[in-house]
């Protein structure tokens, strides 16, 4: 029984919740920039938020399904694409 419980336990935690993504596009890019940083330690890099950022993370976490396909970019279905990829917080 202890067995069981365990493993339900384990399963529902590695379970990663869906939820839509923030409706303002700028505070939703910023915390994905902290999460999944484009630009580097010093800041160069396309700014957060725009098309080439946005493009750039895309690449970054291979949004494209086996035959190159992916929702359109900044769409409600690209932007929880890019949450299903990022990293867990602390």
């Amino acid at each position: 029984m202890k067995y069981l419980l365990w493993s339900v336990l384990l399963l529902v935690g590695c379970h990663k919740p869906i939820t839509l993504p923030e409706d303002d596009w700028m505070f939703w890019a910023q915390k994905v920039e902290a999460r999944s940083p484009v630009t580097d330690a010093t800041g160069h890099g396309p700014d957060i938020g725009s098309n080439e950022w946005a493009l750039t993370l895309q690449h970054k976490l291979q949004l494209f399904d086996g035959l190159g396909t992916r929702p359109a970019v900044g769409s409600t279905e690209w932007r929880m694409a890019v949450e299903k990829k990022l990293p867990t917080p602390d």
